[in-house]
């Protein structure tokens, strides 16, 4: 109770004691206390067990003692406490009683000592307290919290030392708890609230700059060892990795600590690595501390770092480009961070004119820290890049997760937003720089507003239903998405086969298929030639499918293939050749087996699906300008319309699309065929295609007064309900056959139209 009554007066520091005017009081009260700490002292050197509460009393009543009896029993009561650290019983009262006495010491009699005699304290206290520490002796936090103490009360009497002998032989050691320590202690000291100065400047001001670069290189050597280890330990690790990273449980107190320090004290950790670049990827780590700090260093370079703010935007994006779509929650949770630092960002930029426009500016020089540094570069044109954000936003749409795809347009929204509170800003504080006449960005946001629902509506179709109604795609997207798409299409394709899981593989087709269709839409770079080598690496990334994949991956193929842009349509038709040889050659000398000649005919059904899909979008005259473009399509017709003829009735059914998918290319290219004055569909060949189309629509008959087409239709349905003694799988069946050749018939009939276009060649008709 006494100690705790006489804390306050020993802790006042210089001015608080001894106090003026009440001197005769002071002397009966230096003999009370002497006596009073004699006796302790003989009562604790016989009762030893009562040195952990007499302790600290004693030194309370040294430090409020007659100064000279304190001068002159200093030193010996030190090297006392000295001894009882090597106690473990006694060590944190020790300590407790050391720093006490040390402060006392500085603030009230430090400035009237010889600078050498308070040199050789600090450094006999320093030297006991590194050498405890480095043995392993010291291992409770509240016996790190009072080392950090120490390190500030040391700043505060002579800055100089505590850089030299504390806080840098600190940041050396071997140990990680030493170095916690002190960037605990060295952010504490700069980042003090009563110091007119925040940061390392306060080194500066006191004339000790040269330490600057030696304490920055031992901070960044701590955040790239920490980053080089805690990178193998990310949510999207293996556990076999995070386990080996996470068992040192220092090193990840480590990490926090230094991170703690961005950007208060250093704001980058070298040339060739950027702390916006490596910070994000930790807000998945697997230790929550570190996803906690990491968070927070970015939001503090946002709030006081303006010229680093996009840097910060364009590292959290990369990031989030490199993640695995195995892993949608963290997409989410990441894009969702990105979103919130952009507002964040428009926060800040408010923040930044009502300070400016209440604080004048000698105000903010005094007071403000690192707030300041949001004026100084005021004059500085503003970095934001809205196309790389809106890539970004545009990626994210085409994402199976509905929550990602939301976040995604909120981040389109907010893109928008903020290059609007740029742009107010920077016409406020540098009306020239922008130009009157200067042509307005279009956002994607813009565009998706503006179109709505037609943007969807024009881009479904459900490949799996050959004769349903098309939509005619209609995407230009920027090429940086479409790089990444590329990029990311890759990825799932090496990863494909790992999925077990239903769900799992459905959300891995899903995913694929958006990234095929994106891509397969893009049109040429303007850089690229017409045989660029990504764009035939995107071929041959999702030919594979056409062969061997599974049914929803060949739908997703040829839905993607049968979209792609008409710009990129006369590579891919050219490639398409290349792997039906490579198809063929692998089939040559080996058995012909069963299921071997029915995944050719299936090979057939898809490519043709792909040509129908692409005639559908040709423009006017674009054959007449694009040969080879007209010649893959005259070979296709040649080689379909064989098919047809050679094949065995026992192959109706596989036929059926080919008839379907001829007759919608004559509908949409025979006149286009006839303007291009090819010799390929000459008078001939437009006769023999339109006798092919007239009997499927039942238009000519045998003896019997039946088509040879309505006959085969005949002759397979008595087939099928041979096998099927059910009735309703009967009508089913029935129904579906009907509908089908229905559809033939009608686009048929298209077809025959079209092949009416040109010079006649019925030879009955009248010349």
């Amino acid at each position: 109770m006494l100690s705790n009554i006489l804390a306050p007066l020993a802790d006042g520091g210089k001015g608080q004691w001894p106090p003026s005017g009440v001197e005769p009081a002071l002397t009966f009260w230096y003999e009370a206390v002497a006596r009073i700490r004699g006796q302790l002292m003989h009562w604790m050197d016989k009762q030893s067990k009562h040195i952990a509460v007499g302790y600290p009393l004693v030194t309370l009543l040294l430090c409020l003692g007659d100064p000279n009896t304190f001068l002159s029993n200093f030193g010996p009561h030190m090297e006392q406490l000295y001894k009882h650290l090597r106690d473990k019983n006694h060590r944190f009262m020790a300590l407790d009683c050391l720093h006490r006495v040390l402060r006392f010491y500085l603030s009230v009699h430090g400035d009237a000592q010889p600078p050498d005699r308070v040199w050789d304290y600090l450094d006999s206290v320093t030297s006991q307290l590194l050498t405890i520490l480095r043995k392993g002796m010291l291992t409770q936090d509240v016996q790190h919290d009072k080392l950090v103490e120490f390190c500030v009360t040391i700043a505060e009497h002579n800055l100089d030392f505590a850089m030299n002998h504390t806080v840098l032989e600190l940041l050396k050691q071997e140990s990680p708890e030493a170095k916690v320590i002190g960037l605990r202690a060295l952010l504490a000291i700069v980042m003090s609230p009563t110091s007119q100065h925040v940061g390392l400047e306060i080194l500066h001001v006191h004339n000790i700059g040269h330490y600057i670069p030696k304490v920055k290189a031992a901070i960044e050597a701590i955040v790239r060892s920490c980053h080089r280890a805690y990178s193998q330990a990310l949510l999207t690790s293996s556990r076999t990795t995070i386990d080996s990273v996470t068992k040192e449980k220092s090193q990840g107190y480590l990490f926090r600590s230094v991170l703690k320090c961005i950007p208060y004290l250093i704001e980058e950790v070298g040339r060739s690595d950027k702390i916006t670049e490596i910070i994000p990827q930790h807000g998945i780590s697997i230790d929550p501390g570190v996803r906690e700090e990491a968070v927070q260093v970015l939001n503090r370079i946002v709030r006081y770092l303006p010229q680093r703010r996009f840097a910060v935007m364009r590292g959290m994006a990369n990031f989030i480009l490199r993640l695995p779509d195995e892993f949608p929650l963290l997409i989410q949770t990441s894009l969702g961070r990105l979103l919130e630092l952009m507002r964040f960002w428009r926060a800040c930029l408010s923040d930044d004119k009502i300070e400016r426009d209440a604080l004048d500016a000698k105000r903010l020089q005094r007071n403000e820290g690192l707030k300041r540094s949001s004026f100084n570069h005021s004059q500085e044109a503003i970095e934001f890049r809205a196309s790389e954000m809106d890539a970004v936003g545009l990626i994210f749409l085409s994402s199976v997760d509905s929550q990602i795809r939301h976040t995604a347009l909120e981040l389109l929204r907010c893109v928008r937003a903020l290059r609007q509170d740029i742009r107010e800003l920077t016409m406020l504080e540098r009306p020239d720089h922008i130009l009157k006449n200067e042509a307005e960005p279009i956002l994607i946001i813009d565009v998706l507003e503006e179109n709505g629902d037609d943007i969807v509506q024009s881009c479904y179709w459900d490949s799996s239903r050959p004769f349903d109604l098309k939509r005619e795609s209609d995407a230009v997207p920027p090429d940086e998405a479409k790089l990444e798409v590329i990029q990311r299409l890759a990825h799932s394709c090496r990863v494909g086969g790992k999925a077990h899981q239903s769900q799992d593989t459905d959300n891995k087709l899903d995913q694929w298929l958006m990234y095929t269709m994106f891509a397969c839409s893009c049109p040429l770079d303007s850089r690229e030639g017409g045989g660029s080598a990504a764009t035939k690496e995107l071929f041959h990334l999702i030919f594979p499918s056409l062969k061997s994949g599974s049914e929803s991956h060949v739908h997703a193929a040829t839905m993607a293939l049968g979209l792609s842009h008409l710009d990129i349509c006369e590579v891919m038709f050219s490639e398409l050749a290349s792997f039906i040889d490579e198809v063929s050659l692998e089939t040559e000398g080996k058995p012909k087996w069963k299921s071997q000649k029915s995944r050719r005919e299936e090979l057939r059904v898809h490519i043709a699906n792909i040509y129908r899909t692409v005639a559908e979008k040709i423009w006017p005259g674009m054959l007449g300008r694009k040969p080879v473009f007209r010649l893959h399509y005259l070979k296709f017709i040649e080689e379909t319309t064989r098919q047809i003829l050679t094949a065995p009735t026992e192959n109706f059914q596989d036929i059926q699309p080919l008839r379907y998918a001829l007759a919608s290319v004559l509908r949409y290219l025979a006149p286009e065929f006839v303007d291009s004055k090819s010799e390929k569909f000459d008078v001939r060949t437009r006769k023999r295609l339109f006798d092919l189309l007239l009997d499927t629509t039942g238009g000519t008959w045998n003896q019997d007064g039946v088509s040879d087409y309505r006959r085969e239709v005949e002759r397979y349905k008595s087939s099928q309900h041979s096998r099927s003694k059910d009735s309703i799988d009967r009508l089913s069946f029935d129904k579906e056959l009907s509908e089908q050749v229905e559809a033939i018939q009608w686009a048929s009939m298209n077809a025959m139209a079209s092949l009416l276009y040109g010079p006649c060649f019925d030879d009955n008709a009248e010349r």
